[in-house]
């Protein structure tokens, strides 16, 4: 399989069923990628994680408005997708040249979604995107360690950039983060 994801020139990644949520999961995700990638570097450059645990720090500390509660709604959405908890999608992700995931009628970039996922778990805004969808939902299934799979696709962005070598895009990072993390002898 190494051989087959290594010698694609494109890897298309399908999250499941098109719905109204995952699609604007994904907008916001194309919309803050850029920026998530220069923040998430930064924070790993400087080794010290930002706490923002309110979604009205975004405008302060990254310029950004602060996400609605159906933009909020989205993201946990799009990193609801099963797919992020398979083990084999590192394979998928981590040897291809280009991943890209496919929804209705756009393609997205893995690395703007990767870079999302980076930024919302080393700015703690992870928790406050799933603290308001749990509570507006009401029913507390919104669960960042076993249901939402931000910190999944945080380390499979990762290993995709590990496994890029000098290609990758978080080059001068990549010495910095502890790929050991949470092995055990």
């Amino acid at each position: 399989m190494d051989r087959i994801y290594n010698g694609a020139s494109t890897v298309l990644i399908w999250l499941g069923k098109p719905s109204a949520n995952l699609q604007l999961g994904l907008e916001i995700a194309d919309r803050v990628g850029e920026l998530a990638m220069r923040e998430g570097k930064r924070i790993i450059s400087n080794q010290r994680y930002d706490v923002s645990l309110s979604l009205g720090d975004m405008k302060r500390n990254y310029g950004l408005e602060p996400f609605a509660l159906d933009e909020a709604d989205g993201l946990v959405t799009l990193f609801e997708s099963y797919w992020f908890s398979r083990v084999w999608v590192i394979q998928e992700v981590a040897l291809a040249k280009e991943v890209s995931v496919f929804y209705g009628d756009g393609i997205l970039s893995y690395d703007k979604i990767g870079a999302t996922a980076t930024f919302l778990h080393l700015t703690s805004l992870s928790i406050a995107v799933t603290t308001l969808v749990s509570i507006a939902r009401g029913d507390n299934s919104v669960n960042p360690l076993d249901e939402v799979h931000i910190y999944q696709a945080e380390r499979i962005q990762l290993l995709r950039e590990w496994c890029r070598g000098g290609r990758s895009n978080w080059l001068d990072v990549l010495p910095l983060i502890d790929f050991s993390a949470g092995i055990e002898d």
